[in-house]
């Protein structure tokens, strides 16, 4: 059973929040005031974040319409506190996602102002900045897909035009990079972080073979191609395919048709295996059910219904690799269709129960926090204990980290130690600690701390060096709260 996430309905009827444990699902607060959101193409569009909780053990944030709408759990209520760009009905909008400005965790969100985008971010989730709106050109009339962070900028893939796009919200900047030769990025749909490289899941624009890529930055360039045979006739809208990682290896689950079939042909999910050298292994008949590899219906429409995304539970087991669900709906992108979710069980096991789907729920329309990293904590669970890293300051020889601490009543004992990566994936490494500010280091645990709801900064250092890492080295950190 995944831990309890954050999502929200934005297209059926009132906006509201949701809490999701695996497909079942609980309504968080009350609806939203004004219309829901529109789409002209529910086949293209897929769920990104909307929802995440910054700071405080309640304190939620939701984006919707292109107004931010604050949490208040005494009372239940939803209210918009801040309006980005121009209120628009479209389902043309990002975040918030939780990125660093200054060294200091900031919530960033983009919304459509006109024919350009904006976005506007906080420190503290009162005060909101709008950022000077930024044209981006050919991005106006396309749906957001498959958007993550890495390196601190916001990534994303646009159905109106061939672009991978990035905003980097040090600079108020955008990035356009096109790919090129045989690549085809009007039909990525998937992309993932992968020791520390960004990969997307796409097609070759010729054979119309399975292709997997990589941006390098400045380019995207083929990684491996044509890996599993020609998929014919394939076009770009049609599918919404998944990549992920376990840390170990990067998987791609996908809906394809079988090699030398048409667009028409039934087809089914598949799943390839890539090591760290990227070799490609078919684990497809190993981990996939026979109910859902193979005879999935036939043309078009079915496969513009496909989704197929992973969900990271990091907060399963804390130092440790994450537990890992694959969300899977083949009945289309509008409201009403469930998903499947099915618990990944490694690379020599069917997946789910035995095969079997672990739950039936939730709804393919609403915006469902997968991405693995950048969006705040999209893990939620009402009073719970809650750490919140203020900031990250390079010291002698090692790293200060200023944090805050919260719980129920304000006044609970508790204990917290940090883990690290350095791959853009889960951090699960721990953090070598000294020097406290206040409690005891006992294992690289601090204990006899009070969450007392943000009223202490409290510091620690972090030996970063002692933990194989050299001076300015990219690392992604997380606290750990426990009583």
């Amino acid at each position: 059973m995944s831990s309890g996430f954050l999502a929200l309905n934005y297209r059926n009827g009132s906006p509201f929040v949701l809490r999701y444990v695996n497909g079942t699902t609980v309504q968080v607060g009350n609806v939203f005031g004004g219309p829901a959101e529109t789409s002209s193409g529910s086949t293209e569009e897929i769920t990104a974040n909307r929802v995440c909780q910054f700071k405080g053990s309640n304190d939620l944030y939701a984006h919707q319409r292109g107004t931010i709408h604050q949490y208040n759990s005494g009372t239940g209520n939803w209210t918009g506190i801040h309006t980005i760009g121009t209120p628009n009905t479209a389902t043309r909008h990002l975040g918030p996602y939780v990125l660093h400005i200054n060294n200091q965790p900031t919530m960033v969100a983009i919304s459509p102002d006109g024919t350009s985008y904006q976005a506007a971010t906080s420190t503290d989730g009162s005060s909101w900045v709008n950022a000077s709106a930024v044209n981006i050109p050919g991005a106006g009339g396309g749906y957001f897909y498959s958007p993550i962070v890495w390196r601190n900028q916001i990534y994303w893939l646009n159905s109106g035009d061939a672009f991978l796009y990035a905003y980097d919200p040090v600079a108020n900047t955008y990035q356009q990079t096109l790919a090129t030769g045989a690549l085809d990025s009007r039909t990525m749909y998937a992309t993932a972080i992968f020791n520390d490289r960004f990969f997307l899941l796409g097609l070759d624009a010729g054979s119309q073979s399975r292709t997997l890529a990589e941006f390098t930055g400045s380019s995207i360039v083929t990684a491996v191609n044509a890996f599993n045979g020609v998929l014919s006739s394939q076009t770009n809208n049609l599918t919404k395919d998944c990549l992920f990682t376990d840390g170990d290896d990067l998987y791609a689950v996908f809906y394809d048709t079988p090699t030398g079939g048409s667009v028409e042909s039934a087809g089914g999910v598949n799943c390839w295996q890539f090591d760290g050298a990227l070799s490609p292994t078919d684990l497809t008949t190993t981990v996939i059910p026979t109910s859902i590899r193979s005879g999935q219906g036939t043309g078009s429409g079915t496969k513009r219904g496909t989704r197929i995304r992973a969900l990271i539970d990091a907060e399963a087991n804390p130092g440790s690799t994450p537990d890992i669900f694959l969300y899977i709906s083949q009945a289309g992108g509008g409201p009403g269709n469930s998903w499947s979710v099915y618990e990944w069980n490694g690379d020599a096991a069917l997946i789910g129960n035995s095969g079997a789907a672990n739950d039936i729920g939730g709804d393919v329309s609403h915006a469902l926090n997968f991405e693995a990293t950048g969006n705040g904590k999209r893990f939620w669970t009402e009073d719970e204990l809650d750490i919140s890293i203020e900031l990250l300051t390079p010291v002698l020889g090692a790293e200060e980290i200023s944090f805050r601490l919260y719980s129920p009543s304000g006044t609970e004992t508790v204990k917290v130690s940090f883990f690290f990566d350095t791959d853009g994936e889960t951090s699960n490494t721990l953090c070598t600690l000294q020097n406290a500010s206040a409690g005891t280091i006992v294992s690289n645990e601090i204990t006899g701390l009070t969450a007392n709801n943000g009223a202490t900064l409290y510091t620690v250092e972090w030996d970063a060096p002692t933990d194989g890492l050299s001076q300015g080295q990219r690392t992604q950190l997380t606290g750990l709260i426990s009583l």
